[in-house]
């Protein structure tokens, strides 16, 4: 009886768009980032492509307590992500992109803001998100971490995970990070497994980028999916240093 009450109450849900199950720290995302973070007592955060502060927000409701540098460069988002750190003096944000040079950029405005990016879409992308089109553009400011990684970390030796999220930008921003990795212990980079974003590279190259780098997989959770086909389209890796495995 106990379990056909169970399965009701789940169907129940399913219908209104939610789930309903027992929180298993080795199946959620959030917590083993945070055991991950623990277990190699990070101390810094660097929050590249922030939006509005999701990230952030989801590292201190699980415990996260260390220091959270965001970047965020579309103003509107820039906005948001503000009023979030507001009050938390270990959360800094800045108001640009991280690239592999210095520039002013025109990035594309999607209408759902976190598809945002510095590529052209691609079909496939919109067929599975209409409400990522793009609306409108915006100019921006380009920087590279290496420029700003030691005004961020200071004179403190600090356990670093970077993480990137910029809508097929990422070998951009690693491509600006080649003094600043070496301080870096994990990276989790959102990647696509099939072209979403023109002039992207492949999920292929981009783990060959990470292994010629010294990193290692050491988790992988799904994203994006086209809700018609099944069909995954990003997914989270995480990365860690091979000599720190």
């Amino acid at each position: 009886m106990k379990i056909k009450w169970k399965k009701y109450v789940v169907k129940a849900f399913r219908r209104f768009g939610y789930d309903l199950s027992y929180y298993n720290t080795d199946q959620n995302a959030e917590a083993r980032r945070q055991k991950l973070i623990e277990s190699h007592d990070v101390g810094l955060v660097l929050d590249v492509g922030a939006n509005h502060g999701q990230f952030g927000c989801e590292l201190r409701e699980v415990g996260f307590r260390g220091k959270i540098v965001s970047f965020e460069p579309i103003d509107s988002a820039f906005q948001v992500l503000k009023n979030e750190a507001n009050g938390d003096s270990n959360w800094i944000v800045n108001n640009y992109a991280l690239g592999d040079r210095e520039k002013v950029e025109y990035i594309n405005i999607s209408k759902n803001s976190e598809s945002s990016s510095l590529l052209p879409m691609l079909e496939e992308h919109l067929e599975a998100a209409p409400q990522a089109v793009y609306i409108s553009k915006e100019e921006i400011q380009v920087r590279r971490l290496d420029d700003v990684f030691s005004g961020i970390v200071g004179q403190k030796k600090l356990n670093i995970l970077l993480k990137i999220d910029t809508q097929g930008y990422e070998e951009f921003v690693l491509a600006g990070a080649k003094e600043s990795l070496s301080q870096i212990d994990l990276i989790q980079v959102e990647l696509s497994l099939t072209p979403l974003y023109e002039g992207a590279p492949d999920l292929i190259e981009m783990l060959n980028i990470m292994n010629s780098k010294g990193y290692t997989i050491v988790g992988i959770d799904p994203v994006f999916s086209n809700k018609v086909n099944g069909k995954l389209l990003q997914a989270d890796f995480t990365f860690l240093r091979k000599d720190k495995s």
